[in-house]
């Protein structure tokens, strides 16, 4: 009966490891699955924000352009490309914003790159006004002033330190 018991007990002892180790498996199984999916999901919100980055300053490109082809011509048809980027500005950052959010350093970024934004169409705004109004000479004195320049390089600084973090991010990811 002892020999019975023994191996009995050897058997419980035994079941007991074996299901602790599995346990233990599943456990560290989930936590590195459940891991790989953050990661995963970080690495595809580190994409998006370069994507929007990458959208707002596209868009920002098309509004020159259209200012550009108007002042140059004078063709309302011109103004085309400014209007459609003009109007397609908000999801950019919008979108910025929403991935951003928990990134206080990225969102100090986009918080300064929302008025250069809105600085830049005011004066693409204000050239093509003035090409309307008072004629090609107004409004290439305002564009030989370089403020929508130096608007454009502060802007596209920012989108660069920006898209470095995304970077920077995505190489620890």
């Amino acid at each position: 009966m002892t020999n019975s018991r023994q191996s009995n007990l050897a058997f419980v002892l035994g079941f007991a490891v074996l299901a602790l180790a599995l346990a233990l498996n599943g456990y560290f199984y989930y936590k590195s699955t459940a891991r790989l999916v953050a990661n995963e999901s970080a690495v595809n919100q580190s994409h998006e924000v370069l994507r929007a980055s990458e959208q707002l300053i596209s868009l920002m490109k098309d509004a020159e352009t259209g200012q550009r082809g108007y002042i140059i011509t004078g063709e309302p048809e011109y103004l085309e490309p400014y209007l459609t980027a003009k109007g397609g500005l908000s999801d950019p950052i919008k979108k910025l914003r929403e991935l951003l959010k928990d990134n206080l350093e990225q969102l100090h970024r986009l918080d300064q790159i929302t008025p250069i934004v809105n600085a830049k169409i005011a004066e693409l705004d204000e050239s093509i006004k003035l090409r309307r109004e008072l004629g090609e000479n107004a409004a290439r004195r305002l564009v030989k002033t370089d403020r929508g320049r130096v608007l454009m390089d502060q802007l596209r600084e920012l989108v660069a330190a920006m898209n470095q973090e995304e970077l920077a991010l995505l190489d620890n990811r």
